[in-house]
């Protein structure tokens, strides 16, 4: 603290001492202590003041620094805060008299000094018998603390508020006032070495609950319900944090940004809990309320408390003002000690300055809209049938939460004629499905109708009766439910008269069914949150939406300019024409918003926000984050409003009836005269409505696709009944039949000293009915397949080949506990050079419920996205220490992004909470690689150099041991394989031996071999026998034999295997490939697939041709071909 001398009187002028800046920079560098002459008696209308105490406060070193809003005219003297006494008043001054002590009106009035002269409104008075360190910091902690506590909702004795920085000064005002007013406060800080110390502190201030970031995000997660108020002053993940505690309409401020990174706040709170998000910088209130009752009723009840000891001021370090560059030093670092200037001890603010966005209003506002599809499918239902004076109705019903394809039925129910005493017969002409209409089914949607229910949330019907008592409606008048979970995907229904609103019934079909959402959301945002006058600007992203549209045109006709941001795309030019054909004044990427029109659209005055992520945090410096990025300084500076917005809460409410009757007149006036165009719809019968074509955009891949990627099991069902077309099974229903059995052999542990033998012609699924046995075992079941010839070109003995390959179909599940990155997949990017060789980079963005985080990719996690076949939409885990990528499923809330997908595909929740955390995970590793890492010296990396060489039995004993010891501690289990060897036939004798003694092994894998020998020699030997195989080995075999395939199954395979590689083909093009079959075999037709798709895709056409299929024949030959090339020209070729 500064001792302020007293000024020495000299030909009646003060000799005064201020610290001076006369420009930005470090504050003990550019801060000068300065001696200047004031006359005795102040000029007309100032006042003298003699000031006794001044802290140092952030701001007042973010003033000095130049970073802070307000920046007084240089040269300056520093200093924002500060408590003085009047000296002498000038004439005509009324309101303050010799002897009041007050504080700074304003902020830039410079206290570090001694004495100054100030106009008569640049000063306030406060209570004189306050003591001095309590009046010096009188006009910023506590009250920013009672201003935020009053100002943002009403609070009432037994309400919850939550806090971060609970151990600033304005944290500390906070609890001690919520203490005084009967209201519960939690605080959270950082973990620190002193916890319990500051812990202990709190309490004693009447802190509720203090607790850690890391216990708010675990143990108390869920438990801190229905808060009233949160007050931010830390921003980054911490914000999140505490915004997930809110309830219905409660509210988060934010007055400082000490972690320095935007604030995250979670998208769902913001729409569904309808939460708001507020900024708050005091100096702004105080030039609003510069001299009026509200300021000194504040004043008189803070100084109340602290004259009765209720409010308490923090520990200070007195400082003279002689000494002001070391004050300055130690309060950059000091933060539990305030500095003061002064004979005393007062407070000092904890505000961490934040960067100011480019060009915002005031009253800006940034929310998050629903999102939408840019092309809907609608029903369209046929009249019922009446039938005895009742009606014959059709409906779509579910009786339970998932897949909308699966789970929806079509119902037929009988209704009354005449509907009950007010009620109304509804006979529905048309109903869109909406994404919000999918999740409600899948059960992922905060409405959840009482099931059974009836699907669909918006359409329009045609009154046909009216029961008893119903005055608002005629029969004749088109309608649409007044509010969501009614059931639209039916033919007719009864409902209550309240329960329908009407319409004009003059409006087209589309533009009535229509009317309920997506225009309404539009027009609603545009007109409730900002007052919008023509010439206004707005900016949206998701413009290409249904709902983006629509802003578009209505922006159009009220004269308001719209700034549009969309998604860089293939056919960019085309969508800047439609949307600029709707009355777009400008359409750009997010990229161009970044970049090139970085600080050129100023003035903004409202930005709707459906996309979230970077995109939001982009809309918000021109005028906020799912899992929303809130850049802090616009909101507190320039107070900018974050709301978030769902229609279906609007029209809940009570009392809107004739505001929804204008909205509606005036939407159907714009769409009967032309001026308004609805999206485009694909009608369908109700029978068909969830089957759709949607657009599933995913990563390019630029991978292999093995000859036997679509078999995902036997294709059998609980009866083990083979079906006709499943799990990528086509025909061999005897040997299909009979691999499900040895499954449940296996299973029950009754295969062990025995294998099998499948044996039948070439092309005939051998390799895939033993797959399709692994596959049904489980997908951690190893499946190794080799031929027999490899087992003679490998640099080791065949004893050893085979070891290695009967270890390596040998898995270990260990189960352990380990740091996991579990969320949806917003987006993977992946560059890889195009010759495969060289680095490989990437990017995957990862978000939960409650935030959202990009991590760059190695080249082992390139090539396990790739693998997993990763793309936005999938829900993955990612194993930290391994780098393991798993795909747990398909994200609900994004299934309306996805086509039909087949029985394989499921869809789970999107995962909550932060997106590292930990995990009980089980992998599941094979004998030999663990036999690897523990035979060479370089350990695990030895998985990566290649040939590993014979490993020593010594090794093998070691581990088997160690993996014993795992098994008794339940640490571990072991999951035996499928060893697939193909041409059994050129295995010789010591192979053969080998395999016999090794089947005879507890940890031993299923054995299949295949052949396609009918009889011959066992090689090595003379001895003639079935299929070249010693007898006592085949004793030990189970045979399964299995027969050609008919032309229609070859024509499923093929059809299968394209479907796998993503290439469409026509009819003639797949008749062409099952021709092919004939003359030369199955796999070359395969190969021939990609083959026809890479000329169809040169030439640009949208499916493979019978040309297309002929050209790659010609182009490529099968062996048969070859053979006759090398006869006709033998001549030419060298011997």
């Amino acid at each position: 603290m500064l001792a302020l001398r007293s000024g020495i009187f000299f030909s009646r002028r003060i000799c005064a001492k201020q610290i001076v800046y006369s420009e930005y920079g470090d504050p003990v560098k550019v801060t000068k202590l300065k001696t200047v002459d004031l006359p005795d008696t102040p000029p007309a209308g100032h006042v003298r003041v003699k000031w006794l105490a001044a802290p140092i406060n952030p701001a007042d070193l973010n003033t000095l620094q130049g970073v802070y809003p307000i920046k007084p005219p240089l040269p300056a003297v520093g200093g924002n805060e500060g408590c003085g006494r009047i000296e002498k008043v000038g004439e005509g001054v009324k309101n303050v008299h010799v002897g009041d002590h007050v504080l700074p009106a304003n902020d830039g009035l410079g206290t570090w000094r001694s004495h100054g002269h100030y106009k008569e409104s640049e000063v306030f008075p406060i209570d004189k018998d306050l003591p001095i360190e309590a009046s010096a910091t009188l006009q910023i902690n506590p009250p920013t603390a009672y201003r935020m506590l009053k100002d943002f909702v009403n609070l009432k004795p037994g309400d919850t508020i939550i806090q971060n920085g609970a151990n600033s000064a304005v944290g500390r005002a906070v609890i001690q006032i919520c203490r005084l007013r009967g209201i519960k406060s939690v605080n959270v800080i950082r973990n620190r070495e002193n916890l319990s110390e500051l812990i202990n502190d709190l309490k004693a201030l009447g802190a509720n609950e203090v607790i850690t970031d890391e216990q708010l995000a675990k143990e108390y997660r869920g438990k801190i319900k229905d808060v009233r108020l949160a007050l931010n002053c830390v921003a980054g993940r911490s914000a999140l944090l505490l915004a997930s505690t809110l309830g219905f309409r409660g509210c988060m401020v934010t007055y400082g940004g000490m972690s320095r990174k935007p604030s995250e706040v979670p998208t769902g709170p913001l729409i569904f809990k309808d939460i708001r998000l507020a900024g708050f910088w005091l100096p702004r209130w105080y030039q609003e309320h510069s001299s009026t009752e509200e300021r000194k009723q504040m004043i008189t009840e803070l100084s109340g408390w602290i004259k009765s000891g209720e409010l308490r001021s923090a520990s200070f370090e007195k400082r003279s003002i002689d000494d002001h560059a070391a004050a300055l030093e130690a309060a950059a670092v000091k933060f539990d000690k305030k500095q003061l200037f002064g004979r005393d001890s007062p407070l000092g603010l904890t505000v961490t300055l934040m960067l100011v966005a480019l060009a915002v209003r005031s009253d800006g506002i940034s929310f998050a809209a629903p999102k939408t599809w840019q092309c809907k499918q609608m029903l369209a239902f046929r009249n019922g049938m009446l039938f005895a004076r009742r009606i014959c109705a059709k409906q779509l019903v579910y009786s339970e939460y998932g897949d909308p394809a699966k789970i929806v039925k079509l119902q037929t129910v009988d209704l009354p004629d005449t509907p009950p005493a007010g009620y109304v017969h509804v006979k529905w002409l048309a109903a869109p499905i909406n994404p919000a209409d999918l999740n409600m089914i899948q059960g992922v949607y905060p409405i959840k109708p009482p099931l059974p229910a009836v699907g669909g949330n918006e359409g329009y019907g045609r009154v046909e009766k009216i029961g008893a008592g119903v005055k608002n409606v005629q029969v004749g008048d088109h309608v649409l439910p007044a509010k969501a979970g009614q059931g639209i995907w039916r033919s007719d229904g009864h409902h209550k008269e309240d329960e329908v609103f009407p319409i004009d019934k003059d409006l087209p079909q589309e533009a009535s069914a229509t009317l309920q959402v997506n225009p309404p959301t539009a027009y609603r945002m545009l007109k409730d949150f900002v007052d919008l006058k023509p010439g206004d600007t707005i900016i949206q992203n998701g413009a290409n939406s249904a709902v983006g549209k629509s802003a578009i045109q209505i922006c159009r006709l009220r004269g308001i300019r719209s700034v549009n941001v969309v998604r860089k795309r293939e056919n960019l030019s085309d969508l800047v024409k439609e949307l600029k054909a709707l009355g777009a004044d400008e359409v750009i990427t997010d990229e161009q918003l970044a970049k090139e029109y970085r600080g050129k659209f100023k003035d903004v005055r409202l930005a709707l926000n459906c996309v979230g992520g970077k995109s939001a945090l982009l809309l918000a410096t021109t005028l906020g984050f799912q899992g929303c990025m809130i850049p802090t300084g616009p909101l507190i500076f320039k107070d900018i409003r974050l709301a978030g917005y769902w229609m279906s809460r609007w029209y809940e409410q009570p009392g809107n009836t004739e505001e929804r009757k204008r909205m509606y007149a005036e939407l159907g006036a714009w769409m009967k005269s032309g001026e308004f165009r609805t999206p485009s719809f694909e009608k369908r019968r109700v029978t068909m409505a969830l089957v759709g074509d949607v657009e599933l955009r995913s990563v390019v891949r630029v991978e292999r696709i093995g000859a036997h990627s679509h078999i995902r099991g036997l294709g059998v069902g609980p009866n083990l009944d083979p079906q006709d077309t499943a799990d990528g099974m086509v025909g061999q229903f005897q040997a299909r039949k009979a691999a499900a059995i040895v499954v449940k052999m296996v299973q029950s542990g009754n295969i062990a000293g025995r294998g099998v033998l499948i044996h039948g012609q070439r092309g005939t699924g051998k390799t895939a009915i033993a797959m399709g046995i692994a596959k049904a075992l489980g997908k951690d079941t190893p499946f190794v397949s080799i031929s027999a010839s490899e087992i003679f070109s490998v640099d080791m003995n065949k004893s050893e080949a085979l070891m290695q390959a009967l270890r390596k179909a040998i898995g270990v599940r260990i189960k352990e506990e380990t740091e996991v990155l579990e969320g949806e997949v917003v987006s993977v990017e992946m560059d890889r050079p195009a010759s495969g060789v060289g680095p490989k980079v990437g990017k995957l963005s990862l978000k939960t419920t409650d935030m959202e985080t990009i991590y760059d990719l190695g080249s082992k996690m390139v090539d396990q996205c790739i693998k997993e076949r990763i793309c936005a939409g999938d829900v993955i885990q990612i194993d930290k220490s391994s780098g393991r990528v798993t795909r747990i499923g398909r994200s609900a809330t994004r299934s309306h992004d996805y086509d039909a997908m087949g029985p394989q595909t499921k869809f789970v929740p999107c995962p909550r909470g932060e997106i590292q955390t930990t995990r009980e995970t089980v992998h599941t590793v094979c004998l030999h690689e663990i036999d690897v890492i523990n035979s060479r010296s370089q350990g695990f990396l030895a998985l990566f150099t290649g040939d590993t060489g014979e490993i020593k039995s010594e090794v093998r004993e070691q581990i088997n041991k160690k993996v014993a010891e795992w098994r008794e501690e339940g640490k571990a289990a072991i999951q035996p394989g499928v060893l697939f060897i193909d041409e059994a036939h050129l295995l010789d004798l010591e192979c053969f031996s080998f395999l016999n003694r090794a089947m005879e092994s507890d940890l031993s894998p299923l054995l299949i071999m295949a052949t396609n020998k009918e009889r011959g020699k066992v090689r090595g030997t003379d001895v003639i026998a079935n299929y070249c195989l010693p007898p006592d080995i085949v004793d030990r075999l189970i045979g399964i034999p299995t027969k050609p395939y008919t032309p229609d199954e070859i024509g499923r395979i093929l059809s299968l295997r394209a479907d796998e590689e993503n290439v469409r083909m026509e009819a003639s093009a797949l008749t062409l490939l099952k021709m092919l079959v004939a003359e030369t075999s199955m796999r070359y037709a395969m190969q021939i697939i990609a083959l026809a798709d890479c000329l169809r895709e040169r030439k640009k056409k949208p499916m493979v041709t019978k040309e297309d299929v002929g050209e790659a024949y010609k182009m490529f030959y099968d062996t048969k071909r070859s053979e006759q090339y090398l006869k006709q020209n033998s001549s030419k070729f060298l011997l």
